[in-house]
């Protein structure tokens, strides 16, 4: 090989050298790119599961206090409210067949009822939160002596379905004061 071919020889080494550091240059950028797009592709994609997740809990938020509004609702034809106390020999007609009550009094007087009523009107949905057993429990029936509604200290009851509600500390304690008043 002569002088002159040697040095077109190193020519296009150099050629691709040079072509093959740009090549694999611009690839390990474009790779870069790549994976700087995924990752933020995935925090969008989080940030949108999350909003996502706001948006479902509000809307059950909404619902169940639609729900709890249309059984406070149903509680304007009140005629009177029976209040009971567990006990295990003593069964009143309940909702709730997993316990057992005992009727403590009855309250038919109109003020008395709207007072208690009054209590319940503040009454926000909430879902599975307070589920201690009180032991105690409120029933309210409509003029035709037909039990509508009940109230077992932490949730609405129906035939139907149980809708869990949280009432202030402060109207719970006036509502607690009815089993006292004998």
């Amino acid at each position: 090989m002569n002088k002159r071919q040697i040095a077109y020889l190193i020519f296009i080494l150099i050629c691709l050298s040079v072509v093959l550091f740009l090549t694999f240059s611009y690839f390990k950028n474009e790779e870069e790119k790549y994976s700087e797009n995924a990752k933020q592709n995935r925090l969008l994609e989080q940030e949108e599961k999350e909003k996502q997740k706001v948006e479902e809990e509000k809307l059950k938020q909404e619902n169940g206090q639609k729900e709890v509004a249309a059984l406070l609702e149903s509680l304007k034809g009140i005629k009177k409210i029976v209040l009971g106390v567990a006990d295990e020999n003593e069964t009143l007609e309940v909702l709730d067949k997993s316990h057992s009550y005992k009727e403590l009094k009855t309250i038919v007087e109109e003020a008395n009822i709207q007072e208690i009523l009054s209590l319940f009107s503040s009454a926000k949905w909430e879902e599975n939160k307070n589920l201690d057993y009180k032991g105690k429990i409120w029933q309210f029936y409509d003029i035709k002596n037909n039990l509508i509604l009940e109230y077992d200290g932490h949730s609405f009851l129906t035939k139907e379905k149980t809708t869990h509600i949280f009432i202030t500390e402060e109207n719970e304690e006036r509502l607690n004061s009815y089993f006292t008043e004998v």
